[in-house]
């Protein structure tokens, strides 16, 4: 075979090869594309709202599914404790006091609420074969693993141990599986200010794991005398993490823990859920905001500065330990997943307020709002049970997580602008306002399932009626009584209307059961009568008075001209009385 025969072979094959690799990569998109999932928007167990995520399951592989709020920028949801049995955990101790030290806080103690297990190995055990404690048969290739998170430590200075090459290789493994991995104090660290991360005793393998636990070039603030030490932090980001199995506080919420600091670390991929709070935080400009931090995490790796005070911890440190061993868990095996981090953080409209019924003694109101509800998009990724560094297929599907019109608050008072707050406010639906305290503001706001409170929507109330109805004149041809109800102050006072009449031959005021929707004035005796006007309110008008002459009166008949004594008088006039034609 002649060398050009050779190279021409060589090419088609080539040619071959690239076109079964794109053929492979179509496949893979067209898997993406029609990739069955659904979102559905539910209670929850807290009822602040959750997301429950569906997609066609394949049970030899296993899933992550990520949240995003804006489409862009997601992060890995954890598994839902209350969807599995048992979670296990191997903690790998650095001092020989801190063997026992997680079962303890989380079994004894019981703030792994019964479901987690955890068994333990001494630091040089584990890096001289870590594969006899991680996997079923002590193989780095079966991908039968014993445990759904390992966890590094804790004790101040990690006692001086280090990872070895065989400990950092067989930890990665473990977290490109997708298994949870967490980190103590000075386990990665920059104590000397070289600018790398590294141990307690300054080997820098760790440096490779930095990455992993989205932790960038180090800040070398401990080498120049910086850096955060307290026994307070502060909760700075709520999800998952800060609800399950414990709902430790919202964002501004201060914990308390043994003193612990961190050294150098900066995180760059990360997010912080805890930062050191006190008076010995270090704000120095220069060293960043994301230099002080007493938790983070990234994907199913996380780094917590536990382990300073050598084997304390608070009630509130072995509740967040407890959390973040949960939030570690993230690979999912099974389609539905529900996701509580998904929760229902949008306040929601303005009230709307229907008058249902008022009269002059008070107003009835019916209260009406919209829950908006909180927008979240996820990605489900499948993957092979022992490699989740690059999926099989991709799916995405959308959502808003709304937790519905719990309750309204309200405050009446005389203020135009009250604001409502959870605090300063009563509770109802269907409310009554009284007229009798004078001029009254209602201010009403809506509360969803999550505790989100609306804006105020502000209802003026108008006072009781107690101007009376005012009348103006008597028409001498129609006979038709003009009379009105006292608007004058009808930006404050309500106006309930003209409700009856009533004529009488004397100014003594008649009783409210006198009065009448209408009065026939022909039907009124010769003199002088007096005319009332009563309104809804029971005020009653001044008399109007009047003359009527009934022999003035003929049906049909019109009378143009009057005389008296020969003269003609005045048509509206007759002895000094008015009178009616």
């Amino acid at each position: 075979m002649n060398t050009k025969t050779i190279l021409k072979r060589l090419f088609t094959i080539t040619l071959c090869s690239l076109i079964i690799v794109s053929t492979q990569i179509d496949r893979l998109n067209v898997n993406a594309s029609t990739y069955v999932t659904s979102f559905e928007s539910i209670t929850g167990s807290t009822g602040r709202g959750a997301a429950k995520i569906s997609w066609n399951n394949n049970g030899n592989n296993v899933y992550k599914v990520y949240k995003s709020t804006d489409g862009s920028k997601y992060e890995t949801v954890g598994v839902n404790f209350e969807e599995i049995s048992r979670v296990r955990v191997l903690q790998i101790y650095p001092h020989p006091s801190a063997q026992y030290q997680l079962k303890t806080w989380m079994e004894s103690n019981g703030y792994g609420k019964g479901l987690l297990s955890v068994d333990s190995v001494w630091w040089d055990s584990f890096m001289s074969n870590p594969w006899a404690y991680l996997t079923t048969d002590g193989s780095s290739t079966n991908g039968n693993w014993k445990y759904d998170v390992i966890f590094f430590g804790t004790w101040d200075s990690n006692n001086g141990k280090e990872f070895n090459t065989a400990g950092m290789n067989a930890t990665i493994s473990f977290i490109r599986a997708g298994r949870g991995c967490i980190i103590g104090h000075d386990i990665i660290c920059d104590s000397d200010g070289r600018g790398y991360y590294h141990g307690a005793g300054n080997n820098f393998n760790t440096n490779a794991l930095a990455p992993y636990f989205g932790l960038t070039s180090p800040n070398r603030a401990w080498a120049n005398g910086r850096g955060s030490t307290s026994t307070q932090v502060q909760i700075t980001k709520t999800g998952l993490f800060t609800t399950y199995p414990w709902t430790i506080g919202g964002t501004g919420t201060v914990l308390n823990i043994p003193t612990a600091h961190n050294v150098g670390q900066h995180v760059g991929n990360g997010t912080i859920w805890l930062k050191f709070y006190g008076s010995s935080v270090d704000t120095t400009s220069g060293y960043g905001a994301n230099s002080n931090f007493y938790l983070e995490t990234y994907n199913n790796c996380a780094m917590i500065m536990t382990g300073h005070s050598s084997g304390q911890a608070t009630a509130d440190e072995q509740k967040i330990i407890a959390n973040l061993i949960f939030f570690s868990v993230q690979l999912h095996s099974n389609s539905p997943v529900t996701d509580n981090s998904a929760m229902d953080y949008a306040a929601p409209n303005v009230p709307i307020i229907n008058v249902l019924s008022q009269n002059d003694t008070g107003v009835d109101v019916d209260v009406t709002a919209a829950d908006n509800g909180s927008q979240y998009y996820y990605k489900i990724e499948e993957f092979n049970k022992n490699d989740t560094t690059r999926p099989i297929s991709t799916a995405q599907t959308s959502g808003r997580v709304t937790s519905g019109i719990k309750g309204y608050r309200y405050v009446v008072n005389t203020n135009a602008n009250t604001t409502v707050t959870v605090n300063n406010a009563s509770t109802n639906k269907n409310i009554h306002i009284d007229r009798t305290n004078g001029v009254q503001y209602l201010h009403v706001a809506a509360v969803d399932g999550a505790g989100n409170i609306s804006g105020t929507t502000h209802y003026k109330i108008l006072s009781k009626d107690v101007h009376a109805p005012i009348i103006s004149s008597v028409g001498e041809y129609t006979l038709q009584i003009n009379a009105a109800d006292d608007s004058s102050n009808q930006t404050n006072e309500l106006v309930s209307g003209i409700k009856g009449y009533c004529v009488t031959n004397s100014a003594v005021k008649p009783a409210a059961d006198k009065f009448e929707p209408s009065v026939n004035l022909k039907s009124l005796r010769s003199g002088t009568n007096y005319v009332w006007a009563m309104d809804n309110a029971g005020n009653i008008s001044a008399p109007y008075k009047t003359f009527v002459h009934s022999d003035l009166f003929y049906e049909g008949v019109e009378v143009n001209r009057v005389y008296y004594n020969g003269t003609e008088v005045n048509e509206y006039m007759f002895e000094g009385n008015k009178i009616f034609f």
